[in-house]
């Protein structure tokens, strides 16, 4: 049944089949040249027995926790203004702390710097508002130097004045120039929070995966269930690429919008931490807690040392005054963001990911036994009963023709709860896809949750799971789905063996190589079962 899928697969590359074998010839049979590819990268190894047993199968390989990443300590770091939002769990909330650079320049102070040059290029001033018809009648706005759709004619003009003059009066206020060079991205704001609901009843009893894996629907997976889970999950692999989506496993039988309409309450997931959203934080935070008479201790369960700062009279409750101590209490989250400068040399077919460095984490979220885990996707934190993940989306297109794109310095966090906590669980690199590592894993990811040696586990042994994509740039859906898609790294594979990648992972399994089974594990030195860049260089124990 397999076999046509695969037949199809291989005939996708055949043009670089041959290339791909006679390279593989070269680089097995006579140790091929020293110097070809990039230089080999030694694979992550867990100093401890314990660490090599809390990595999941697919972070062995290309995870190590996030303690254990490099820093250059002599780089000078880039100062910029930090952005700080409440992520609302069960347990209480989490202070999150972003500092985010592009190319070395901080987004929100590069906006504001392109909105004053929009402000003053219209004719505006410190005490005077630009007029809308001198705004249009302006080569650079009629151009679409910053990003605005340009302005052909005076018909177009006229309706992009329609359009963005809120409040009729001819004048150009700032909030309305915000909004017209974004487009109405993130309504103009630079830096922005919000809550993406999924689609389902609940997201965290919505168990379709769970249904799929328990055979015997006893409500428990079993170990035998948990063993032939990959299966399971590969059977649902419609094109056969060992690579699976959430959306495979959806059922169609419910619209979305009768989901939605069924729903009787959808609360925030993050707020952005700011004066103007303290009332909703306390309202919000008394629904995700249960706690709707007050914020009392139970309401911060997982930071009490948060409830502690918080509780200025000692009375036992945190009222909305006291509340305001959010805006200043220290961050259990605190994370570096780094996007690719915002440069015209930045070729689409060359992207350079995003990356995300954990800084620390609070005294209590390491007193709760948080550990944290970090891969070229994202950031993986995990605690007893919670597991938070943090990836990045770069969707800024490289300027043209010297535009300096006000959108592509516009930043959201897309913050929510995943919506199957099974295939959230088996995610563990974010990218909204299990892939043939992931899918090889999944038994033993199961078990990592048969705390108390059962043998068996049940739906609530799954954690609480949340989602925050920082997402730099206009989408171009921006109410469609949980977040967008967190781009995959570029493959670093050379090009022979990168043409034997059919599901685009940036590794090789037996099943993708088109060469023997010998040739594959003489190349495989780690003996992991696949092969990755740092195992694509020939060596001398390769020559015959």
């Amino acid at each position: 049944m397999r076999s046509v899928p695969r037949m199809q697969r291989v005939a996708s590359v055949c043009c670089r089949v041959c290339a791909a074998t006679m390279a593989l010839t070269w680089i097995v049979g006579c140790g091929g040249c020293a110097r070809s590819g990039p230089p080999t990268v030694a694979p992550a190894v867990a100093e401890t027995a314990e660490e090599a047993a809390s990595l999941s199968p697919e972070s062995s390989a290309a995870e190590v926790p996030a303690s254990e990443v490099a820093v250059d300590s002599e780089a000078a770091p880039v100062i910029v203004e930090p952005e700080r939002f409440v992520i609302f769990t069960s347990r209480g909330p989490l202070i999150v702390q972003l500092r985010i650079d592009v190319g070395g320049q901080g987004p929100r102070q590069t906006a504001e710097g392109l909105l004053d040059e929009a402000w003053r290029a219209a004719g505006g001033d410190a005490n005077t508002e630009p007029q809308w018809t001198a705004l249009v009648a302006n080569p650079k706005f009629t151009e679409g130097h910053w990003g605005n759709e340009p302005i052909k004619n005076d018909g177009e003009g006229r309706r992009m004045i329609e359009r963005f003059d809120q409040n009729r009066d001819g004048r150009v206020q700032r909030g309305e120039l915000a909004a017209l060079v974004a487009q109405d991205n993130y309504l103009g704001r630079a830096f922005s929070v919000r809550s993406i609901a999924d689609e389902s009843e609940d997201t965290q009893q919505d168990q379709s995966l769970f249904a799929l894996l328990d055979d015997d629907q006893d409500g428990q997976l079993s170990k035998a269930e948990m063993t032939a889970a990959a299966d399971r999950l590969r059977s649902r692999d419609a094109d056969d690429d060992d690579v699976v989506r959430l959306l495979d496993f959806r059922a169609p039988t419910v619209p979305p919008a009768a989901r939605r309409r069924n729903r009787d309450y959808r609360r925030d997931q993050g707020l952005e931490l700011r004066k103007l959203e303290l009332e909703s934080i306390y309202y919000v935070l008394g629904e995700s807690t249960g706690q709707r008479n007050g914020l009392d201790a139970a309401s911060f369960s997982l930071t009490p040392g948060l409830f502690a700062e918080l509780d200025a009279n000692h009375d036992g409750n945190v009222d909305q005054r006291e509340l305001a101590e959010l805006l200043k209490a220290r961050a259990d989250v605190v994370v570096n963001v780094h996007f690719a400068p915002d440069t015209a040399e930045k070729a689409p077919s060359e992207p350079q990911p995003p990356t995300l460095e954990l800084e620390r984490l609070s005294d209590d979220l390491i007193a709760a036994g948080a550990r944290s885990y970090s891969s070229p996707s994202g950031l993986r934190i995990e605690l007893p009963g919670l597991q938070l993940a943090l990836v990045a989306t770069d969707l800024a297109p490289p300027p043209a023709n010297g535009s300096r794109a006000y959108s592509n310095w516009q930043v959201q966090v897309r913050a929510g709860r995943v919506e199957d906590a099974v295939f959230g669980w088996l995610d563990v690199n974010h990218d909204e896809r299990l892939k043939t590592r992931e899918l090889a894993g999944a038994a033993a990811r199961l078990a990592e949750l048969d705390r108390d040696g059962q043998g068996h586990i049940v739906a609530s042994d799954l954690p609480e799971q949340l989602s925050c994509n920082v997402v730099r740039g206009a989408a171009p859906t921006d109410g469609a789905g949980m977040s967008a898609q967190a781009a995959a790294p570029p493959s670093s594979l050379p090009a022979w063996l990168k043409a034997m990648d059919a599901n685009g992972d940036g590794e090789i399994s037996p099943r993708e190589f088109l060469g023997t089974r010998e040739q594959f594990t003489t190349l495989d030195k780690n003996g992991d079962g696949y092969l990755d860049s740092s195992e694509a260089q020939p060596t001398a124990a390769a020559a015959p």
